[in-house]
């Protein structure tokens, strides 16, 4: 299990925010996997490879958890503050929420890759084939509690506004992948390597959601149990569907240098990809299609004498913005944390550089 307390605060222009939490979990999971792999040299020039893994993993979670804001400092301990939080200021208090859920998960995959290498001469000029497929799915099944409470927000009665919450949600996912890809060597000299590869990749991912909201159907003391006909209170506006597919396609040119004292590798990839998504949150319903290009500069270098070696390695990486986060559909789940997708975000590109330099004493 965890035990967790956290107090936080924020110094904004539109004024102060301070924030605590407490969290408690218990969690309890198995995991069956298998791994299987072998290799066939078909005659001195050709080699086949194959390698595989499977696997099974039931989990079980519990969770507990209470989480209050305010617009000045509470002036009590986090450890202890829900426990006197009836002492605090009414005036400083803005929202508080209690939440209370149990989920059990089983998620089965497998994946499974064929490699096939033909040496063309003497020299070391190599073509290769690699096929990958991967494969992954499961089912999720939850009920969470939860009580928030507005305490600048008044009901019919002049009282702090609250939201009662008893929900069953259940939340299944398929994932799936393949990746073709071909690659040639060629020597050149004794120092020097060329190669040039092609992959095409695709990826398809499903994830839905179906809410269903059990406080008319249920007595208030009943939690983690499906009443019956619970089917009539499904909720459309917290319940969602999302299909997602990308293609890809990826060439990399790349050259290798080795003597006894320097070592270079270079290479570039380029992978143009159409990425497209179907998304539906409440009765709102939106699907988008976005092409672009990815770029994976590398560098690496090694010089080494006697017992000195330093390196230095560079690696650049293009990342997009996931098509969930620039659908501008509102998800409002979680009553004090919604979210609304950005459809003005951009790519944004990263450089790592890293240098390392090594000497070895003998003692």
């Amino acid at each position: 299990g965890n035990l967790s307390s956290i107090y936080q605060e924020q110094y904004l222009p539109a004024g102060n925010q301070y924030s605590a939490s407490t969290n408690e979990s218990n969690s309890k999971g198995r995991s069956i996997s298998s791994n299987f792999m072998g290799s066939w040299e078909v005659d001195k020039r050709t080699r086949i490879h194959f390698t595989g893994n499977l696997g099974i993993s039931p989990n079980r979670n519990e969770n507990s958890s209470q989480n209050a804001s305010f617009d000045a400092p509470p002036g009590i301990s986090h450890e202890s503050l829900f426990d006197d939080f009836e002492s605090i200021p009414r005036d400083i208090k803005v929202n508080r929420s209690e939440n209370r859920s149990r989920s059990e998960n089983q998620s089965n995959r497998y994946s499974w890759m064929m490699g096939i290498m033909r040496r063309l001469n003497e020299k070391g000029t190599t073509l290769a084939l690699n096929i990958l497929n991967s494969d992954s799915w499961g089912d999720n099944e939850s009920f969470s509690l939860s009580k928030t409470t507005y305490f600048r927000l008044e009901d019919k009665l002049g009282n702090d506004s609250v939201l009662f919450r008893n929900q069953y949600l259940k939340s299944p996912q398929r994932n799936n992948s393949w990746r073709v890809g071909l690659s040639f060597t060629q020597p050149v000299g004794k120092k020097v390597r060329l190669r040039v590869a092609y992959n095409w990749s695709t990826r398809y991912e499903r994830s839905n959601r179906d809410t269903y909201e059990l406080s008319s159907l249920a007595s208030s003391d009943i939690y983690g149990e499906l009443p019956s006909g619970y089917e009539a209170g499904y909720v459309d506006s917290l319940s969602n569907r999302s299909h997602s597919r990308s293609n890809g396609h990826d060439l990399n040119v790349g050259v290798n240098y080795s003597d006894d004292t320097w070592m270079f590798n270079a290479s570039l990839g380029v992978t143009p990809q159409r990425r497209t998504i179907d998304r539906k949150v409440g009765k709102l319903y939106a699907d988008t299609a976005m092409n672009m290009i990815d770029f994976q500069p590398m560098i690496w270098m090694s010089w080494r004498k006697k017992e000195m070696r330093v390196s230095l390695n560079y690696n650049g990486n293009t990342r997009q913005p996931s098509l969930s986060d620039l659908m501008p559909l509102t998800d409002n789940s979680n009553p004090l944390y919604i979210t609304r997708g950005n459809p003005d975000l951009k790519q944004m590109f990263s450089h790592n550089i890293r240098l390392n330099n090594v000497f070895i004493v003998y003692i």
